[in-house]
């Protein structure tokens, strides 16, 4: 008898473990997925001319790094990202950058060639989709997980180890 009612009592815990998980990850999962109230479609534009939206990129992670060509750590950092970059599928990962001077067309592929950047490079700053002020140091490296959430914003040079244990 004692065991019947503890095998029934456990059983009953298992299930409410496991209602507890599910139900856990469907609300975790709505809080991460941007909502078109909280983020409206906005428009993608990368120095190549692509013209999307940022929900192209859901399903996988996306570096946004910060690069400037006065910024001597951002040359050694951009070495690392074209190395991601080349291997965008192995690792799931869309990298571009934003140049901090904000500049476009010629001057942006100047700056581009000079510093051998790779990987395109929006054309307006992102920050303000994840509610962050444009970045006072350089180089950053903003993390978007698979969702769109920022997961992480890397402050300083990074190496591979960094990146990929951001984006776990």
């Amino acid at each position: 008898m004692k065991y019947r009612i503890c095998r029934r009592a456990a059983l009953q815990l298992l299930g409410c473990i496991v209602w507890l998980l599910i139900t856990s990850q469907s609300i975790s999962f709505a809080e991460e997925v941007p909502s078109e109230e909280n983020h409206p479609p906005a428009p993608l534009e990368l120095d190549g001319g692509y013209v999307g939206n940022w929900s192209d990129w859901y399903g996988k992670w996306v570096l946004i790094a910060y690069y400037a060509e006065w910024c001597f750590p951002c040359y050694e950092e951009i070495t690392l990202l074209n190395e991601l970059h080349k291997d965008r599928k192995k690792h799931n990962v869309v990298v571009v950058g934003i140049n901090f001077d904000e500049k476009k067309g010629e001057d942006l592929q100047a700056v581009k060639q000079k510093m051998k950047v790779e990987f395109p490079s929006l054309l307006v700053d992102p920050s303000s989709r994840w509610d962050k002020e444009k970045p006072e140091v350089l180089p950053v490296t903003y993390v978007i997980n698979p969702r769109g959430k920022l997961e992480e914003v890397l402050t300083g040079i990074q190496d591979k180890e960094s990146l990929l244990k951001a984006m776990r």
